[in-house]
């Protein structure tokens, strides 16, 4: 590649006859590896990259971004940023996307010649997932967290329809063309979807295959593969891969290939503009991805200059030549990477102001419950307390006894989160987690007790998880899971404690995410809130846990839906935020409390 000894379309020499600064490197991953070790083997390819640059300093260098890519333009080398052909490498682990992002790639085409665990595929009649999986929804919207470009070539028509409607960046066909020119085969984009992806903001690239470009070309494998199979009928067995290859040689001396040319690649160009604007068309050569099929005088990367004289006899302008040949290209990954600082930025400001207004929220919304309270015959008592003081605690509940007579029912609620890792974990984190859902709840408890003892059905429920030692729950945040199993590990004593006064003691615990200021604040803002359930699962499930003798239903570690189907709720729809998105499952929901009837296809899967 670095001399251009064999004979490949792409290589240095070639690449600086035709012009080309800098070749996308297909980090290609055939479907076969598809859970048998894809993500090694792309790792494998990625090191070959880096090591052809790290070889021959003064030809080749990895690029990151599109800032780099001009970089190295300017220092007259090649830049080589990497996109990664079939997503199976990422096996279904959103951090693996995070490892690759790492290692330089910034494309991923989702699938490849067969359906996998993300999306499914324009070749393959297997279509299990009728579009994007779940797991696959999940990572295009991880891809434009982290800014990485979304490739739809490859994919069936559902999934190009899935990406388009779930994307929040422009996404690119890295190598398609136009079915317009090769009726019936999805693996070339329809006009719809050419016209989808210029309204995303995305970029259209016309694949010089001449099977995609035209509908002659097309169809030649068809009558030589009904050859073959008579060959192999008359044999009474399959073909060797040898004598597949003398075979398909022979054949083809027979019957030549009908190869495009280059006003096919012009024709298609002049479609796509037409359909999504000049701004939404590049350049998907598919050079050494194609074998040989390349069209007549377009044969390697030194051919450009072909190319171009062709644009310009179309009449499009020097402008526009700029935009096709790469510019619209490096736009779309610039606007990606833009919509994740964007993102980012958000969510920042999110957490800050949430930060300045907590007191003034706390204020408006302690007033409007009290004023919706009264108005149904009831009052409040809203109250400022610091739950990791014991003086506040015992103040705040002498108040509520004050004012109401007696404590019938505590819930705990309040709860500390930090999702990191053991190294990543600050001891004052630590010690906050711990002082406030294990600490404070026991505090909040044992203050209550006292009047509870008095009440004639007392209730005390912990939002905390049922207490399952399952690896999982440790692994990634060892200090948070300490701490919520600390609330939990209260009703365990508690309830064997206080069995004999009648005082029940049971947690709750969703099995999504709930709708709630944590959910819209610190872990995923508008989106993680749409596939969320409202507080209303939790508050009905609550309600029908305090009307059950505590001397009877106490010690129990509850599943919000489980509990309300078990006592005759069947419509869970009714709790969802937005019907039209999957559920995020919530953590700590052990592996054997199975959802009601229907429900487990409305959750996501692959996150936990």
């Amino acid at each position: 590649m670095a001399t251009g000894e064999k004979a490949l379309d792409f290589d240095y020499p070639r690449a600086k006859e035709g012009g080309l600064d800098a070749p996308f490197m297909s980090i290609y991953v055939a479907a076969d590896y598809e859970a048998r070790g894809a993500k090694a083997r792309a790792d494998i390819l990625i090191g070959l990259v880096e090591s052809l640059a790290a070889q021959h300093p003064d030809k080749f260098e990895t690029a990151y971004s599109p800032k780099d890519v001009r970089k190295i333009h300017k220092k007259g080398k090649i830049a080589l940023p990497l996109g990664m052909e079939n997503g199976s490498p990422i096996e279904g682990d959103l951090q693996n996307l995070r490892h690759f992002y790492d290692r330089g790639i910034r494309y991923i085409t989702l699938a490849h010649s067969r359906s996998n665990h993300i999306s499914d595929s324009s070749y393959d009649i297997n279509k299990r997932w009728d579009g994007l999986s779940p797991f696959g929804f999940e990572l295009v919207r991880a891809m434009n967290d982290i800014g990485v470009m979304v490739d739809v070539s490859h994919l069936s028509d559902a999934a190009i329809d899935d990406v388009l409607a779930t994307t929040r960046a422009p996404v690119i066909a890295s190598h398609s063309s136009l079915r317009h020119f090769t009726p019936g085969w999805e693996r070339n984009l329809s006009d719809d979807h050419v016209k989808g992806v210029g309204e995303n903001g995305g970029v259209v690239m016309i694949n010089y295959g001449s099977a995609f470009l035209t509908e002659e070309a097309n169809a030649y494998a068809a009558p030589r593969d009904e050859a073959q199979e008579a060959r192999e009928a008359e044999m009474g067995r399959e073909m060797t891969p040898a004598e597949v290859t003398a075979f398909r040689r022979a054949w083809r001396e027979e019957h030549p290939y009908p190869f495009a040319g280059l006003e096919n690649v012009l024709d298609h160009i002049d479609r796509a503009v037409e359909l999504a604007g000049v701004d939404h068309v590049g350049i998907g050569s598919d050079y050494d991805g194609v074998g040989n099929s390349l069209p007549v005088n377009l044969k390697d990367a030194s051919s450009f200059p072909v190319l171009i004289d062709g644009l310009i006899a179309r009449g499009y302008s020097d402008e526009d030549i700029g935009k096709i040949l790469g510019g619209n290209a490096l736009r779309v990954w610039e606007e990606v990477e833009d919509a994740r600082r964007k993102r980012k930025m958000e969510q920042m400001l999110r957490s800050l102001q949430n930060q300045l207004s907590r007191i003034s929220i706390f204020r408006v919304r302690s007033t409007l419950l009290r004023r919706k309270l009264k108005l149904r015959g009831g009052a409040a008592l809203p109250l400022v307390c610091d739950i990791r003081y014991e003086d506040q605690v015992e103040a705040a509940v002498a108040e509520t006894v004050k004012k109401f007579g007696g404590v019938d029912i505590c819930v705990n609620n309040a709860s500390a989160i930090s999702l990191t890792g053991t190294e990543a974990t600050p001891m004052k984190r630590w010690d906050l987690m711990h002082q406030i859902n294990a600490r404070g709840t026991f505090l909040t408890s044992k203050a209550c007790i006292p009047h509870l003892k008095k009440s004639d059905n007392p209730h005390v429920l912990m939002l905390s998880p049922p207490l399952d030692m399952s690896p999982k729950w440790f692994a990634g945040h060892t200090a948070y899971t300490m701490a919520k199993y600390g609330m939990s590990m209260c009703v365990l004593g508690m309830a064997a404690e206080f069995k004999n006064d009648g005082v029940a003691f049971n947690a709750l615990w969703p099995r999504t995410a709930i709708a709630t200021a944590a959910v819209q604040f610190a872990l995923g803002g508008d989106e993680m809130m749409q596939a969320s359930r409202t507080v209303d699962i939790l508050s009905d499930a609550a309600h029908l846990i305090f009307t059950k003798p505590s001397r009877e239903f106490t010690g129990n570690f509850i599943i919000d839906d489980n509990f309300l189907y078990e006592n005759g709720v069947t419509d869970f729809e009714q709790y969802r935020v937005d019907p039209s998105k999957k559920l995020a499952p919530d953590f700590f929901v052990p592996d054997d409390r199975t959802p009601p009837p229907g429900v487990a296809e409305t959750l996501m899967t692959g996150m936990l």
